[in-house]
Parts: structure tokens; C-alpha cells; sequence
């Protein structure tokens, strides 16, 4: 029988070694990557929960003119108008703290009566916008 030369151990346990490297540098990067991204989406939430936190709209009637009011103490940069019936529509308004639409003043408010709306502000962090979800409000047309 022959015996196993001492040069194929040595290069059976070179390629072992090489095969564990690489395979823990492919881990890491795929896991450094991951983590930054996770990190971004986390901060990202945490900025929209922090711009959404003293958001609030609120809605009321002059005869038959509806208006939306920002009572909160940041500015809505727009708004989020849909139905279930319906396609979104967006508006864009940058309202101030204390600023107030209507549908006379704003011709895309314009409300079908008998029809509940929702009406979600969205805000600008970062440069981007985020719909605060928990801060909608459902409406109908003042009649």
C-alpha cells in the first residue's frame, strides 16, 4: 500500500483553510450589510414617530364649506385624501401650525356628499415625506 505523500496533506489543509476565509469574509460582508440597512430603516421610523408625535388635524363646517385645520405644532407638508371607492389624491399644501383649507379656497378638496373620507397628513423629515398614519382623520362634506 502506498502511503498518502506529506505534500497532498499539505495542500488539502491550505484549501480547507482558504475555503473557512473566504467563507467568513462572505458572512460578514452580507451581515455588515444587513445591519446598516436594518440600522437606516430603524432611525428612518424613529424620525417619522418623532415628526408625527404633535401632528394633529381636525376638521369643521362653515355652513356648507368644509375645512381642514392643523392644530398641531408642526407643519403638514400634505395631505392624503382617499375613500374606498375612489383613487387617492394628494394635496400639496405646507400648511403651518394654525393654518386651515377649505374646499373654496382649494378646488381639489372638492367633497362628495354621503361619502366618508379619510384625510392623513404627511410630513417632511429628512427630506422626505411620512404619512403619520395615526394621526387620519375621517370626514364627510359639511351640508
Amino acid at each position: 500500500m502506498a502511503k498518502k505523500g506529506g505534500a497532498s496533506m499539505l495542500v488539502e489543509t491550505i484549501l480547507l483553510i482558504g475555503f473557512v476565509v473566504i467563507s467568513t469574509i462572505g458572512v460578514y460582508s452580507f451581515m455588515k450589510e444587513k445591519a446598516e440597512t436594518d440600522t437606516k430603516k430603524t432611525i428612518e421610523g424613529i424620525a417619522s414617530n418623532l415628526e408625527c408625535a404633535d401632528v394633529k388635524i381636525d376638521s369643521s363646517c362653515d355652513e356648507d364649506n368644509t375645512i381642514i385645520n392643523n392644530t398641531g405644532f408642526f407643519a403638514i407638508k400634505n395631505l392624503l385624501i382617499r375613500t374606498s371607492t375612489e383613487e387617492p389624491v394628494i394635496l400639496d399644501i405646507n400648511m403651518l401650525p394654525k393654518d386651515s383649507i377649505d374646499e373654496i379656497s382649494n378646488l381639489r378638496l372638492l367633497l362628495t356628499p354621503n361619502i366618508e373620507y379619510e384625510v392623513a397628513p404627511l410630513v417632511n423629515a429628512n427630506n422626505k415625506l411620512y404619512i403619520c398614519k395615526g394621526k387620519s382623520i375621517k370626514i364627510t362634506k359639511c351640508q
